[in-house]
């Protein structure tokens, strides 16, 4: 298994139950490492979502934020 570059997080964003906001927090907390990996969240309502949907939202976010 390989070690990832870049994380960029996909979940509902949103109320009190954010678990991105939640483990992102966590993760700057105990574990920078893997904080300091976290290029971006994208909210989205991953039940109505296929996985290619899914796959396709996560390229669409890269091709727009490339660096």
């Amino acid at each position: 298994m390989g070690t990832a570059q870049t994380i960029l997080l996909v979940g509902h964003g949103k109320g009190r139950a954010n678990e991105m906001l939640n483990l992102t927090q966590y993760w700057e907390r105990k574990r920078p490492d893997i904080a300091h990996k976290v290029v971006g969240a994208i909210d989205s309502d991953l039940e109505s979502l296929t996985q290619d949907q899914v796959l396709a939202v996560v390229r669409d976010w890269f091709e727009q934020n490339e660096s």
